[in-house]
């Protein structure tokens, strides 16, 4: 059932009186199990309705706490108080569930998420139709959103978002910042420009590595430091590879199957991050090798779930395609066809890994 329900109806929430006993449709709703209930208790104006219908919807829609949205609201209709009683009108019925400010938080990151992905297929689709307004117009959207999410990290109650809330903020930055990047790419717009954000990407995740022991921002953070060519981070690399060996031993099998996705990836980099003067092509048959059987792996363990194995290949194909260098091509190569699928791709095209 609903978590919310709205009645767009006036004298919705009117719970009668001692002459007229019985209880409104809104409280009824209440009663049933449905934790918040918006009505109105009085006939409401038609430009209150209509405050009503772009402030709360938009709140709502946003993931914010909706005991903030009902104050909000009511702020904005006691402005015209001397002309109406819409403010006094607005009423909710509600029973936080436990945990609720825990909960509202994850719906809205979850929330300004899928929004970004929105931005971010709209940039997709100017770049197919050549239009570099929308384009721009749709990356820059995406940017603001991170910019308010950073700022609700930053504000005097951000003390409660901690450990993963704060990684996954600061790793969708870079995700969205590292997408921006390829759709400039293929659009053919300078390559300062395409660094520019590639360097953005690389602030985000390094954000992210530094809020807890999560090893796929690190990865992406290791990954970026070399394709920007920038000094090798041999330290990083070892700690990421014992978190990732970690997750091998995790419960749920995606998180295994993610873990497996981070090796491939990280044994192909180890040919940056740790430069050898030994025997190179045995170096690099013996990484091959190891690619290929983490690849393999995850292929096991996803057999419902062929996400994993999509955005894997995807990431893979970068290095094949846009990051190309004579140091890591084979092996790119490799671990894309070892993860090719028949299976449909109609998949999210925001994984947590990117």
């Amino acid at each position: 059932q609903p978590l919310v329900v709205t009645l767009a109806t006036c004298d919705s929430g009117n719970p009668g009186s001692v002459l007229v006993p019985g209880s409104s449709i809104a409280h009824d709703l209440h009663a049933f199990g449905i934790p918040w209930v918006f009505a109105s208790q009085f006939p409401l104006t038609k430009r209150g309705s209509v405050r009503i219908t772009m402030l709360l919807y938009e709140r709502l829609l946003r993931g914010d706490d909706p005991r903030w949205a009902l104050q909000g609201l009511r702020e904005k209709l006691y402005i015209s108080a001397h002309h109406d009683h819409d403010w006094a009108g607005l009423v909710a019925y509600a029973s936080p569930l436990p945990d609720f400010d825990n909960e509202v938080e994850w719906f809205w990151m979850r929330q300004i998420r899928r929004a970004i992905d929105v931005d971010l297929n709209r940039a997709q689709q100017a770049l197919e139709s050549k239009n570099d307004h929308d384009l721009d117009k749709a990356i820059n959207q995406a940017r603001k959103r991170l910019q308010i999410w950073e700022k609700k990290l930053q504000d005097k109650d951000a003390g409660k978002f901690i450990g993963k809330f704060r990684t996954e903020c600061f790793g969708i930055g870079g995700a969205t910042e590292k997408r921006s990047a390829e759709i400039l790419w293929k659009r053919g717009r300078p390559e300062e420009e395409v660094n520019q954000a590639l360097q953005k990407a690389l602030s985000w995740y390094e954000k992210a590595m530094q809020e807890g022991r999560e090893h796929w921002p690190a990865t992406q953070y290791l990954s970026l430091t070399a394709v920007l060519n920038n000094e090798p981070d041999s330290d990083t690399w070892q700690g990421t590879m014992t978190w990732a060996s970690q997750d091998l031993a995790a419960k749920e099998t995606i998180d295994k199957a993610w873990a497996h996705g981070t090796l491939a990836e990280l044994e192909m980099l180890r040919l940056y991050h740790f430069p050898s003067t030994a025997d190179e092509k045995t170096i690099n048959k013996k990484i091959k090798k190891r690619v290929i059987e983490h690849c393999k792996q995850i292929l096991e363990l996803t057999a419902k779930t062929p996400f994993v194995v999509f955005s894997t290949r995807r990431q893979f194909q970068r290095y094949l395609e846009w990051w190309k260098n004579d140091l890591w091509t084979n092996i790119a190569k490799a671990a894309a066809e070892t993860l090719t699928t028949t299976q449909e791709e109609d998949l999210l095209d925001f994984p947590p890994h990117e």
